[in-house]
């Protein structure tokens, strides 16, 4: 088994990929994200030092009510095998174009070991 990870930075095509995935018999998790260097670049440096937290933990949670800063969507895929791991991706790039292009977003996928689930 495989895990697919799909950042997406083009969010308008989020519904086009949700669909090009379930066409190949596909389901993920989709979760907000945002990038650490986009985070800390949009606050002062100062933001993370009243909260003496890590810039990780406490980044997503303070963002939520702030305009300005800009979402990416992070879809996880699992998948059985690596032929249908490297089909999602194809799938993926045929909507968004090449993950290459700056601002586009990034793809990946990593074996999985073990899992907890039926």
């Amino acid at each position: 088994m495989y895990a697919l990870f799909i950042v997406l930075n083009k969010t308008e095509y989020l519904k086009e990929v949700i669909k090009a995935l379930g066409d190949i018999g596909l389901d993920c998790a989709i979760m907000d994200s945002i990038s650490a260097n986009q985070y800390v670049n949009f606050y002062s440096p100062h933001t993370f030092d009243a909260y003496n937290i890590p810039v990780v933990v406490g980044s997503i949670s303070m963002a939520e009510e702030d305009s300005g800063v800009i979402y990416n969507k992070t879809m996880i895929v699992l998948v059985e095998n690596e032929e249908k791991a490297e089909q999602a991706m194809k799938a993926v790039e045929s909507i968004v174009g090449n993950m290459d292009r700056p601002g586009t977003g990034i793809m990946f996928y990593v074996p999985v070991v073990k899992t907890a689930a039926e």
